[in-house]
């Protein structure tokens, strides 16, 4: 990382700071992202514990379920569980979704934060000092 910064600011000059910069600005965005991400999966798999749980006892007793006819109940609780676990797993997977896409964009938005910055910000002002002292 050290050598690639060397060798960027020695082709693009203080610009490549700005890129660098934004960097450094998405590491702790992506650390709250990445333990948002932990919070809903636990959460989830709470959730897939309980249903798991529910359908074991259902399957268990299932004697008793049939000869009382509790087949309608015992489906509505499990579903419940189910919906509440499908919309923490909608949850989980945008937030993992947008984690990666994070991830992704952000090379090239630094390479045009550089590039922007070398041709209209900085080394237009560094060129301007270098050709007033020579």
């Amino acid at each position: 990382c050290i050598l690639v910064m060397g060798i960027l600011i020695s082709q693009v000059g203080l610009a490549a700071l700005v890129g660098l910069g934004f960097i450094l600005f998405l590491i702790p965005l992506q650390n709250y992202m990445a333990d948002q991400i932990g919070v809903i999966r636990r959460h989830m798999v709470k959730l897939t514990d309980e249903r798991v749980k529910l359908v074991n006892e259902f399957l268990q007793a299932i004697r008793v379920v049939k000869y009382y006819a509790w087949e309608v109940p015992i489906e509505e609780r499990v579903q419940s569980v189910r919906s509440k676990e499908v919309s923490m797993l909608m949850s989980y997977l945008s937030a993992a979704g947008r984690l990666r896409e994070l991830l992704f964009s952000a090379q090239p938005i630094a390479a045009i934060l550089i590039f922007t910055t070398a041709l209209y910000g900085f080394n237009r002002f560094v060129l301007d000092i270098k050709l007033r002292v020579i």
